[in-house]
């Protein structure tokens, strides 16, 4: 489970934390050929996982502005956004051009 999950339990009360708990938001694969792409999904993962900018900006200590940027598909460095991802419970894969996915 993504560790910032747990801190934006913290901020709910206790009938979001057991709605959260009944309907877990559904594990989700994204396709990112552009940094735009990435930006994209990484702003749909945070959003589904009700988390702001500034959580995740505090939680990963990357500044907001950085994360907004990554958002928009800016020149960030890989390392921003694999941070990010890690701290949404994602990662990143890297996959030859048109293979065929599994996930599981």
């Amino acid at each position: 489970m993504p560790r910032i999950r747990g801190i934006c339990r913290l901020h709910a009360d206790a009938s979001d934390e057991r709605r959260v708990m009944e309907n877990p938001p559904k594990p989700r694969w994204y396709r990112a050929r552009a940094p735009k792409d990435l930006g994209r999904a990484i702003k749909s993962i945070r959003r589904a996982a009700t988390v702001t900018q500034f959580q995740l900006a505090d939680e990963t200590t990357i500044s907001r502005s950085t994360i907004q940027r990554l958002e928009q598909g800016a020149d960030v460095s890989l390392a921003t956004a694999i941070t990010v991802l890690g701290e949404l419970g994602y990662e990143l894969i890297v996959v030859p051009r048109g293979a065929e996915l599994g996930v599981g």
